[in-house]
C-alpha cells in the first residue's frame, strides 16, 4: 500500500489563474441528461447504492467546465461517455497483480470492439456498454471527426494497458519518469477530450492540425498542462486510495524526492507549460494561420479545457471526499488521509 502518502500535507500554489473560464450555461441540463442516462444503463452492473453514490460525484461538471461553448445535446453525448471512462477508471486504478491479465484481456477485446465495428459480444457488461456509447457519440461525427476521436480513444486504452503491465509487477516496480511520462500523456485521455471538444464545437481541425505545426504545437501543450495538473489533484484518489500511479508519484519515488519537492517540480513544470502556451498562442495569432476558418474557437475551446480542468480538479469530490467543499480558490493546502482531503487553513 502507498501509505507513505497518508498524512502527507500538500501546498499548492495557483495555477491557471490567467486561463479564461465559464461553466456551460446549460450545467444542470447536461447533467440532468446524463444521470438519467446512468440511471437507465448501470443497474446492469452495478448495485443502486453504488451507483448512488457515483452519480452524486458529479463527473458530467467536467464537461460543463471544459466545454461551456459547445452544442448542449452534443455536450451530454460528450459526458456520457466521460462518465463510463470516470467509472472504468475506478476499475483501472483497482488493478492488482491478480487482476492485471485479465484487465489487460479486457482492454485487448474492447480496442477490437472499438475497431472492427463489432458489438463488443463476450465483454463484461461495462465495457460493451462503454462501446455501445461511444457508437452513439461517433455516429453524429463527421468522418473527419470519428476518426480524430476514435484514434486518440485507442491510444488511451493502449496506454492504459500498459499501466496495468506496471501495476501487476507490484508496488515496488515503478516505471522511470523517463519510460511513464510518454505513456501518461495518451493515458491520461485528455487527446480525445479535445477531439470531443472538437465535436462540441463542430470544428474539424485534423488537416489543419496536419499542415500547421504551431496548432499541433498549442494542442500537445495543452494536454501535457491538463495531465499533469490531474496528477496533483488526483493524487490522493490515484495513489492512496486505489494504489495506482501518477506523475508526481513515480517524480517522487523513482528520483528519491520527497512529496512536497516532488510536486513543486510538478508546479514549475506547469508554469512553463502555461508560458509556452501563451507564447504560442500569440504566435498562432500574429500569424496569417489565425485567418484559416475555425482556428480562433479552437484555441478559445483548448482554454476552457485548461481552466475548466483546473476548476473541476479542486473541486471534485472524486478526488476529495464526498464531503469536500471547494473555496473556490486555485491555491490550496491540502492533509491527505485515505478517507478524505482535509483542507488545512495558512
Amino acid at each position: 500500500m502507498n501509505n507513505k502518502l497518508e498524512g502527507v500535507v500538500v501546498d499548492l500554489p495557483s495555477i491557471g489563474e490567467r486561463f479564461e473560464f465559464r461553466s456551460h450555461p446549460e450545467e444542470e441540463q447536461i447533467r440532468e441528461g446524463v444521470d438519467s442516462w446512468m440511471r437507465s444503463v448501470g443497474a446492469e452492473f452495478i448495485d443502486s447504492a453504488q451507483l448512488d453514490r457515483f452519480i452524486e460525484q458529479n463527473h458530467s461538471k467536467w464537461t460543463s467546465y471544459t466545454q461551456p461553448e459547445c452544442d448542449v445535446k452534443r455536450c451530454i453525448l460528450s459526458a456520457r461517455i466521460f462518465n463510463w471512462i470516470f467509472l472504468a477508471d475506478n476499475v483501472h486504478a483497482l488493478i492488482t497483480s491478480r487482476t492485471a491479465a485479465r484487465a489487460i484481456d479486457d482492454y485487448n477485446r474492447f480496442r477490437e470492439a472499438l475497431n472492427d465495428g463489432s458489438d463488443g459480444s463476450g465483454l463484461p457488461p461495462m465495457w460493451r456498454i462503454t462501446v455501445e456509447a461511444w457508437r452513439d457519440l461517433t455516429d453524429d461525427m463527421t468522418p473527419a471527426q470519428r476518426e480524430r476521436a476514435t484514434g486518440y480513444f485507442d491510444r488511451m486504452m493502449v496506454n492504459w494497458r500498459r499501466e496495468a503491465e506496471w501495476v501487476s509487477a507490484g508496488p515496488d516496480e515503478l516505471p522511470t519518469l523517463e519510460e511513464f511520462l510518454p505513456v501518461r500523456y495518451w493515458a491520461g485521455g485528455i487527446a480525445w477530450s479535445i477531439a470531443l471538444t472538437e465535436y462540441g464545437l463542430g470544428l474539424d481541425m485534423a488537416h489543419l492540425l496536419q499542415r500547421h505545426p504551431l496548432l499541433a504545437e498549442l494542442e500537445e501543450t495543452t494536454v501535457w498542462h491538463v495531465t499533469l495538473a490531474n496528477d496533483i489533484h488526483s493524487l490522493r484518489q490515484e495513489v492512496l486510495v486505489k494504489e495506482g500511479h501518477n506523475s508526481v508519484w513515480v517524480q517522487a519515488r523513482g528520483r528519491a524526492e520527497n512529496l512536497g519537492s516532488a510536486i513543486a517540480i510538478q508546479v514549475d513544470r506547469l508554469r512553463a507549460l502555461e508560458s509556452e502556451w501563451f507564447a504560442t498562442r500569440d504566435n498562432i495569432l500574429c500569424s496569417a494561420v489565425r485567418e484559416l476558418p475555425d482556428v480562433q474557437r479552437w484555441i478559445r475551446g483548448l482554454e476552457f479545457l485548461l481552466s475548466g480542468n483546473m476548476r473541476w480538479g479542486m473541486s471534485a469530490t472524486r478526488y476529495h471526499g464526498p464531503d469536500w467543499t471547494w473555496d473556490g480558490r486555485l491555491s490550496a493546502r491540502w492533509l491527505m488521509t485515505r478517507d478524505r482531503t482535509v483542507a488545512v487553513p495558512g
